[in-house]
């Protein structure tokens, strides 16, 4: 097992230390922080573990120039997004003049396939993550760029020019600007880490104050993304901006549930949506979405039933004070829901055919919210609150 170490950092005159298990598999599992004595200025970091982890030089300060949105105490960890670009597919041009690069390899022959790996790590998610939103290109002037990276002095950063101090930044979406100190010496490790960090904050990801993690502005050697920053980007790129469907509107919640149809040519799937009305309307509504036509959600229609108790043929519309349910089941939706106002009655219709069937009724059994209903292993489950003052949670299988 490597020699356990320590990582300290300064924060508001207190030096904090965290303690690392000393693991050999790379993650991490610190303890702490505790704080070391008071009165402690003039430096930020500290990370120490002999030779197994080498140390890193004390720094001035973060060497990122993008402020913190922890405030006075520090960066936050998994901080809130700085911004959000609206589009994927994004043009690089970097440009090296004036890079002090050394220690070339065969895999980092230049700055500029540094950073380009610096880039391909962030389009190029590991399994068990959503797929990248991201797509960058690699152009060259004249060629209009979506993103800028340079090399320059203090008319790049007016904080450049001194050597361990801020050493790079980075504007949040969808400003497009990553800039580097030049009078740094850059070598393949270093570049790859801070352009990884700078990267982040491209894409809208603010700092950390997880040890080790891509985007701490304190210490950076990581030459991968960490899982923090990865989940971090997913959550902000995973759900595409909002959008209003349709003309529908409700005072609780919409429920969703998917239709498969399979045929020679492969299986298509349609989403389906059902939802109370708005205060005062207790009418229940219905959408699906329209792959085929356009990638919207239909006009909203109200959910009607043929009275068969008065002979048939004359349409109803269903109630309900409280939230529309619906699951799939096979290749139909079974949606439920409460009754109106001060009827508990759960009720039931199955959707098929691009219509509901006729409702019935759970017996013996009410509730005063609404139930919930999902499908599990071919069998459909049901759950509720009681009525009135029973706080009670029911559940039942169909």
């Amino acid at each position: 097992m490597p020699d356990p170490f320590v990582y300290a950092i300064q924060q508001d005159g207190k030096l904090l230390w965290y303690s690392h298990d000393g693991r050999a598999d790379g993650t991490f599992n610190w303890q702490g922080p505790n704080e070391v004595g008071t009165g402690w200025n003039g430096f930020s970091t500290v990370f120490s573990g002999g030779a197994n982890f080498g140390v890193v030089e004390t720094l001035g300060g973060s060497f990122c120039g993008v402020p913190d949105q922890g405030g006075g105490i520090g960066p936050l960890t998994f901080g809130s997004p700085g911004g959000r670009w609206t589009r994927g597919a994004l043009k690089v041009l970097i440009n090296s003049a004036g890079a002090n690069f050394v220690n070339a390899t065969p895999t980092a022959p230049n700055a500029v396939a540094v950073i380009m790996a610096a880039f391909t790590q962030w389009q190029s998610p590991p399994p068990l993550f959503l797929p990248s939103f991201f797509t960058f290109s690699f152009v060259t002037p004249p060629t209009p760029a979506d993103i800028r990276v340079i090399f320059g002095g203090t008319a790049a950063d007016p904080r450049f020019g001194s050597l361990r101090g801020v050493i790079a930044s980075a504007g949040y979406p969808e400003q497009g600007n990553l800039q580097f100190d030049s009078i740094e010496v850059w070598n393949p490790n270093n570049l790859l880490s801070t352009a990884l960090h700078e990267i982040g904050h491209l894409l809208g990801l603010s700092h950390s104050n997880a040890p080790g993690a891509t985007m701490n502005p304190f210490v950076n050697t990581a030459l991968t993304i960490d899982t923090e920053s990865r989940i971090a980007i997913a959550a902000i790129y995973g759900w595409q901006p909002q959008q209003r469907a349709g003309d529908g509107g409700t005072s609780h919640r919409a429920s969703l549930g998917v239709t498969s149809v399979t045929n020679f040519a492969g299986t298509s799937q349609t989403p389906h949506m059902v939802w109370k009305g708005v205060s005062g309307d207790s009418n229940a509504y219905y959408s699906f979405f329209d792959f085929a036509n356009d990638p919207i959600w239909k006009p909203q229609r109200r959910i009607e039933y043929f009275s068969y108790e008065t002979g048939g043929g004359i349409p109803y519309a269903i109630g309900t004070s409280g939230a529309l349910s619906a699951a799939v089941r096979g290749n139909s939706i079974i949606l439920t829901w409460k009754g109106v106002e001060d009827d508990s009655t759960i009720y039931f219709s199955l959707f098929a055919n691009n219509e509901f069937s006729g409702q019935a009724t759970v017996p013996n059994v009410g509730t005063s919210v609404g139930p919930s209903v999902v499908q599990a292993d071919g069998r459909t489950f049901m759950a509720w609150k009681g009525i009135n003052g029973d706080t009670g949670i029911y559940w039942s299988r169909l």
